[in-house]
């Protein structure tokens, strides 16, 4: 037979501590997904190595981004954003330390008949497995690689000329773990807005 003595210490479930209870877990749902992380989930924010290459071959720029995300507890990459005048032709994120690209930065430039697969036949990084969607996590090391195809100078050099913070240009888009989509930024300089993108685009003949 139950002892009465303890029964007495056990709590008793009403309707407005089961109430209590399921607001609580509400608000700390709800404390969670609209915090920064969650909602803007950010990739090398502005604090990361790189370098840009263009090739004049097939009018592209490549440009290599490696540094840590910030997503919490993940997000899913999904593209890359296209400043005016370009458009992606492809994007590849790497996981982890070790990147293939470590010891194989492409050149800055080179022949006029050079394509960005050429750039980048030494990384291997141009493979199925690496293109986007990519789940990513918070503090997760990673490389980013994108290539634009120049379609209007113009119209590059008119956004260039407009374009705000230096180091939240838009680069990649995101899906958060709430389904919302966003966007993150990274240095100009790493994109076709940054003036080393335009200076090689001269140089090149792509943008005479």
């Amino acid at each position: 037979m139950a002892d009465p003595t303890l029964a007495s210490l056990v709590p008793t479930r009403t309707r407005t501590r089961n109430a209590v209870l399921v607001v609580a877990g509400i608000c700390l749902l709800l404390a969670a997904a609209f915090s920064p992380r969650v909602l803007r989930p950010t990739f090398a924010d502005g604090n990361s190595g790189g370098t840009l290459s263009v090739a004049a071959g097939d009018r592209t720029i490549v440009t290599i981004v490696q540094g840590g995300t910030n997503a919490w507890p993940w997000a899913t990459i999904t593209g890359a954003v296209a400043p005016p005048g370009t458009h992606v032709v492809g994007m590849w994120v790497t996981s982890g330390p070790g990147s293939p690209l470590d010891d194989t930065f492409p050149p800055a430039s080179s022949g006029p008949e050079t394509t960005w697969q050429d750039l980048l036949a030494p990384s291997g990084v141009a493979i199925a497995a690496n293109t986007p969607p990519q789940r990513v996590t918070r503090s997760h090391d990673a490389t980013a690689v994108v290539v634009w195809q120049v379609d209007d100078c113009t119209a590059l050099r008119d956004a260039a000329d407009s374009r705000d913070d230096p180091r939240g240009t838009p680069f990649l888009r995101w899906r958060t773990i709430i389904g919302t989509s966003t966007t993150s930024g990274t240095w100009v300089e790493h994109t076709p807005l940054g003036d080393s993108a335009l200076d090689l685009l001269h140089e090149t003949g792509v943008c005479p």
